[in-house]
């Protein structure tokens, strides 16, 4: 027994021995197959680190790359036993290239780099001071988002109407209208992303119903070019253009505070967007939310306050769109609302009230956040889809169609209505729109957009007081628009014909009195009639511009 246990133990020694020898052997052959290279990168010069550095490792037709830290070191591993060749580059020095020996070790290098001296050849920049403005035969004015900074959470027409040819009509601090060429109003076109808005604008307090904070550039039009958006343009059109939905990218979001020692007035908005969202069908979808709110009280003058000229707004947006090779589509939700003052001594019902807030101080004149009458409360809401198709030579095919609803409530200071919490005009107006435009590449020099529009709106007018009627319109366009450019001479041209059906509805069915009507009719005529309306329109529109300049050396 005690001879069998001394051969076990001479066994399991011979045993452990054995993968001794073996193990070791096998673990050399795995670290040969396998080498590290580091080090660290410094300047010849100096001995300073270099960061940032290029290092490059290639053997055979495979190779590996790395930048260096801010210490300069780089940190390679999992090379093959062989020669291999180190290539490293960096911003302002001369690129060093060695081959280094790692069949035997792992092996640990400095790299000195020299700096390099690049002599560069002198730029000669020529350039017509002229050109790109005759190019722009359109007469447009624009300004770019770092502009638009500068004005957040003011209102549209404060943010442009320091624009060459633009000014503001303007009620207070919170309503404010843009002027162009002197014409407002139904004369003024706003576009809001590509979509015609409509909203109750015929009158000289209504303000675009526009969140500012959208606008990633409001371009300015006049001239021939504003046949492609309406033939009521006769003004001009204010472009509010949105920045493209991102394609690339994870969430991200940015915040604007805003404040205003006049009125008091603070504006926030908040937005939040990204492309990492997936949607089944669709696949990877941009996306955008923003949420912006603004608060202000009365106004001041130099000696007192404006009373009944604060306001409130909160308005929201949210917008899907992809991306693809045959070209984008996008869909938007927004909603704008605001609660407004109307200055009280411009609020009057006769020539006798103009005559006592033009003489008589005001009554109240303190600081107040407080809406009283007369005041408005107006709400707008848009769906918007937008489709673009790429062809070649930069040839588009794009699709708008817009679904708007506003409804617009006015309160009264006067008469038995401003006890009452009753509107006295109360005007709720219904838009479907859609637009088809195609530009054309260039041929022959020209290049120019045709298409066609069609609208369907409709109109009610539930207040107790009688300003327009309820109607039903529809509306259809074809339009034109060529460009030609013959060197420092720029012709640019249009046409618009639009046909428009129009049926209002009948005093008689409003219940108003023989008398009433007359009324009515004697002040409202061409709108209180009862029955049906066609209109056409055309308009046709030209530029040229051209600059004789002198030849080099005259």
């Amino acid at each position: 027994m005690r001879t069998y246990s001394r051969f076990l133990s001479l066994v399991v020694v011979g045993v452990v021995a054995l993968a001794g020898l073996v193990m070791p052997a096998n673990a050399q052959d795995t670290h040969g197959d396998l080498r590290h290279l580091h080090g660290v990168v410094e300047a010849a010069a100096t001995g300073r680190p270099v960061r940032d550095a290029e290092v490059v490792v290639t053997w055979g037709t495979r190779s590996v790359r790395q930048r260096t830290d801010g210490n300069g070191r780089f940190d390679l591993r999992d090379l093959p036993a062989s020669t291999v060749m180190l290539r490293v580059r960096a911003l302002g020095f001369a690129p060093n290239a060695r081959e280094v020996e790692l069949r035997s070790a792992d092996r640990l290098l400095t790299v000195h780099l020299e700096p390099a001296t690049t002599l560069l050849q002198e730029v000669a920049v020529r350039a017509d001071t002229l050109g790109e403005r005759l190019a722009r035969v359109a007469a447009t004015s624009t300004l770019d988002a770092q502009a638009l900074a500068a004005t957040r959470g003011q209102t549209l027409g404060e943010t442009i109407k320091n624009l060459p040819g633009v000014s503001v009509i303007q009620f207070g601090p919170s309503i404010a209208k843009p002027v162009i060429r002197g014409l407002n109003s139904q004369r003024v076109l706003v576009m809001n992303g590509g979509l015609r808005q409509e909203d109750q604008q015929w009158g000289t307090e209504h303000a675009p119903n526009i969140d500012s904070f959208e606008a990633d550039a409001v371009t300015v039009v006049r001239g021939a070019a504003t046949v492609l958006y309406g033939a009521d343009a006769l003004g001009g059109v204010v472009r509010v253009d949105r920045a493209a939905l991102p394609d690339t990218g994870s969430l991200r979001g940015s915040v604007a505070l805003n404040a205003f020692s006049n009125s008091r007035q603070g504006a926030a908005s908040i937005g939040v967007e990204g492309a990492d969202l997936s949607l089944p069908g669709l696949g990877t979808t941009g996306y955008r939310l923003r949420l912006t709110s603004r608060l202000a009280g009365n106004g001041a003058a130099p000696d007192y306050y404006l009373s009944n000229t604060g306001f409130r707004e909160l308005n929201g947006s949210l917008a899907f769109g992809i991306r693809r090779r045959w070209g984008r589509a996008e869909l938007s939700f927004s909603r704008f609302a605001t609660e407004l003052g109307v200055l009280r001594q411009a609020h009057v019902g006769n020539a006798d009230d103009l005559q006592r807030a033009m003489t008589m101080a005001p009554r109240d004149s303190a600081f107040t956040y407080d809406i009283g009458r007369p005041n408005q409360r107006v709400a707008h809401s848009t769906m918007q889809l937008r489709t673009v198709r790429d062809f070649a030579n930069d040839a588009r095919l794009e699709v708008v169609y817009g679904l708007q609803y506003n409804h617009r409530r006015e309160y009264d200071n006067h008469g038995p209505l401003r006890f009452r919490n009753e509107p006295a005009f109360n005007l709720k107006l219904f838009s479907n729109s859609l637009d088809v435009r195609y530009t054309h590449a260039r041929y022959k020099g020209w290049r120019g957009t045709v298409g066609t529009s069609a609208l369907a709106q409709g109109n009610q007018t539930l207040g107790k007081a009688f300003l327009i009627p309820g109607y039903n319109l529809w509306q259809g366009a074809v339009y034109a628009q060529e460009e030609l450019g013959l060197g420092r001479l720029s012709i640019l041209t249009g046409l618009r014909g639009d046909l428009t059906f129009t049926r209002h509805d009948c005093l008689w069915r409003r219940g108003y009195s023989q008398s009433g009507r007359d009324h009515v009719m004697a002040q409202h005529g061409r709108f209180a009639g009862r029955g049906v309306s066609v209109a056409r329109r055309a308009r046709r529109g030209g530029a040229c511009r051209a600059r004789v300049a002198p030849a080099d050396g005259e």
